[in-house]
């Protein structure tokens, strides 16, 4: 089948998929409908921890973006929807970056995270209700991937202009771009092949040394671009190809086709989501054009290409990411997952990690939910939290994968004047470690008490709900603990007892509901809280009083996730003339 027809297909494929999300998008699965509460999760036997060599299913995402809860798809042009998201990636601040495919936009979300949260800045258009594409130096058009570097610029790939745009913070809404790669001004937006142009950019990489690498995606090439930066910039190095106004789509140890993605390790060895050939290969600190790949994932060798499954294949691979413990993270877009693998690359190796997927050994896309994936572009990596991001694309949404801190379970609600209305107020507790300095696995217990400690004084306050935290070993770190509560509208300062005294904690409402409290992992032996939460009274009634009990443990291992995300929906075959691979079909 010719390319163009194949690349028809694809489209059609896409539309109807995303059209039948969009009828879905307001009818929840399940003939109950969808409860807020979060299911209490049986407690773990073993570790759920997931060490080299492993391979197995993590655990389920425990954020979502983009929509309301985990039950919803379809896409949308407001603060808190998305369309065909591509890619994330995460400030030296820990607010999320997302580029927001189809609405040609690009947004930044500030934590904490929680499903429905609204975007603080657009970039692309001028407010959160336009999504129509367009070039200059404010425009966008089918924004990809996005990195930052070290001074805190962001990289775009706008790959329907055919550049790679840097802005420059303090950002805000609708401001301009500094720079574009790729063009010879602001206002151009044609393509090419040569040192200095670019056709449908698809990934872009900050190394440690400052150099700029693009996957120029419809060239069928890598480029290095090196700092300083200028208009009309010429790279200095070209991989897949041997000389700078070569395009040709090939599958050996040099070549390559419709690369989507690519990551630069501490190392200098350059990473390739080498999309066309359904592989990424390793570059070990390339210094010449033309250079060979010595290491590929998805084959067995490096010169075969082709859509595999399982453990060790791959299909459309469209994103990666670096993540902690020597690992490297894969969103492996046509099979609906992300799978994490070790490194170095060894030829053909299985992957240790799938998420989106029950096993390493299915790829089918199933009902949304916490656990399923949909077209999976892009996948990033937060060291803040050490978690995980991926652009579920299809189902027009960014889900977080834990880290090896954050912990979802609901806890039962007793009112504490009996008043049955008040049953279901509280629907989630979130408990976050950030900052473990202790790789090891840690035991959290966490214990909702009816009561304060018998030695505490002064009395018991009024209003308060009482809980326990204990961390085994205690180790560096902050521990974080969110409440969600139905209607709460303010709270007073959450205080812990040192055991001689009350010791007031930074509180914050943070998000509708919730209300959250941070304090040094080091006192978390057996230390107890009071939290007075505030509910507004039905009318002619007093105010709610709660008390809460519950338990929940987990045993969480700082191993490091990874992932980040884009959408390259390609098939073999060279095209007769250079095009890009990839058009957002959305």
């Amino acid at each position: 089948m010719s390319e163009s027809c194949l690349r028809a297909r694809r489209r059609a494929w896409v539309a109807a998929a995303l059209g039948l999300s969009i009828l879905l998008s307001g009818i929840p699965f399940g003939a109950t409908g969808i409860s807020s509460a979060v299911p209490s999760p049986a407690l773990p036997t073993t570790s759920p921890s997931f060490p080299a060599g492993s391979t197995t299913a993590g655990p389920n995402a425990s954020v979502v973006l983009g929509q309301p809860n985990f039950n919803r798809t379809g896409p949308g042009t407001t603060a808190a929807t998305l369309c065909g998201p591509r890619d994330a990636t995460v400030d030296a601040s820990g607010n999320l970056w997302v580029s927001d495919s189809c609405n040609n936009r690009v947004l930044e979300f500030v934590p904490p995270f929680y499903p429905g949260i609204s975007a603080r800045l657009v970039l692309g258009q001028t407010n959160f209700t336009s999504g129509a594409p367009s070039g200059g130096a404010t425009g966008l058009r089918d924004p990809v991937a996005l990195a930052f570097d070290a001074r805190g610029d962001l990289w775009v790939a706008d790959a329907g202009n055919n550049r790679i745009l840097e802005f420059v913070p303090p950002f805000r809404t609708g401001m301009a771009a500094t720079r574009a790669i790729g063009q010879p001004n602001l206002t151009a937006n044609s393509s090419g092949t040569s040192a200095t142009q670019l056709r449908d950019p698809s990934g872009v990489a900050v190394a440690p040394n400052g150099d700029l690498w693009v996957a120029d995606t419809g060239n069928n090439r890598l480029l290095e671009f090196a700092p300083p930066f200028s208009g009309d910039e010429a790279a200095s190095l070209v991989l897949g190809q041997k000389t700078f106004a070569a395009s040709i789509p090939a599958t050996s140890p040099s070549g390559l086709r419709s690369p989507a993605s690519v990551a630069v390790a501490a190392n200098g060895t350059v990473y390739v989501a080498d999309t066309g050939n359904d592989r990424v290969l390793a570059y070990p600190a390339p210094s010449a054009s033309g250079a060979a790949a010595v290491g590929v994932l998805g084959q067995t060798n490096l010169y075969s290409g082709g859509p595999g499954s399982g453990p060790s294949g791959l299909d459309d691979p469209g994103g990666i990411a670096l993540g902690a413990a020597s690992t490297i993270w894969v969103a492996d877009t046509a099979n609906n997952r992300v799978v994490r693998f070790g490194l170095p690359i060894v030829d053909g190796e299985a992957a240790t990690y799938v998420a989106g997927q029950p096993t390493l050994a299915t790829n089918a896309s199933g009902p949304a939910g916490s656990g399923s994936l949909n077209g999976t572009a892009g996948v990033a990596y937060d060291p803040t939290t050490l978690g995980v991001w991926m652009a579920d694309t299809l189902d027009a949404r960014v889900l977080e994968l834990p880290g090896n801190a954050r912990l979802v379970s609901s806890v039962t609600v007793v009112p504490a004047n009996g008043d049955a209305a008040a049953l279901n107020l509280l629907t989630r507790l979130n408990v976050t470690l950030s900052g473990v300095s202790d790789a090891q696995p840690l035991l959290v217990v966490t214990q909702v008490l009816s009561a304060p400690p018998t030695d505490a004084f002064p009395t018991p306050f009024a209003n308060a709900s009482y809980f326990n935290v204990a961390v085994s070993p205690p180790g560096a770190g902050t521990a974080r603990a969110c409440f969600t509560v139905s209607g709460v509208d303010s709270a007073s300062l959450p205080e812990y007892w040192s055991g001689s005294a009350w010791t007031s904690v930074p509180t914050a409402l943070s998000g509708p509901g919730t209300v959250c409290v941070s304090v040094p992992l080091s006192l978390l032996l057996d230390t107890t809280f009071a939290v007075r939460l505030t509910t507004p009274p039905p009318a002619g009634t007093a105010s709610t009083s709660l008390l809460i009990f519950g338990t929940i443990a987990f045993v969480l291992a700082a191993a490091g996730l990874v992932i980040v995300y884009n959408l390259r929906r390609r098939r073999r075959g060279p095209p007769a003339t250079p095009e890009p691979r990839y058009r957002s079909p959305f």
